[in-house]
């Protein structure tokens, strides 16, 4: 799915688990990967099913859908910082009280 996303279609790729040619392939990645910004490559590849992230500045990850929803972030005194974890269901952590 990922090479059909990227449009890759070399037959070096298909030979992903000989481990001789993981510096070739890790090369050929680099080289992809820098034809695109992270956010060419976000639009791309999110929403999709191939395992992708991008990595967010600290800003971006506050703001970002699905961390919002997920709550991972929380604001005391005005100030935002990641919200504890582990979370448990029967005792859960309130601002200010770790």
């Amino acid at each position: 799915m990922l090479l059909e996303l990227w449009g890759i279609d070399d037959p070096d790729f298909k030979q992903q688990w000989q481990k001789q040619d993981w510096p070739l392939l890790r090369q050929k990645l680099e080289t992809l990967f820098l034809t695109r910004t992270r956010d060419a490559w976000t639009h791309l590849l999110e929403g999709t099913d191939a395992c992708f992230v991008p990595v967010l500045d600290i800003s971006e990850a506050f703001t970002h859908p699905h961390n919002r929803a997920r709550g991972l972030f929380m604001e005391t005194h005005g100030v935002l910082h990641p919200a504890p974890a582990p979370r448990l269901s029967r005792t859960p952590v309130k601002a200010g009280g770790w």
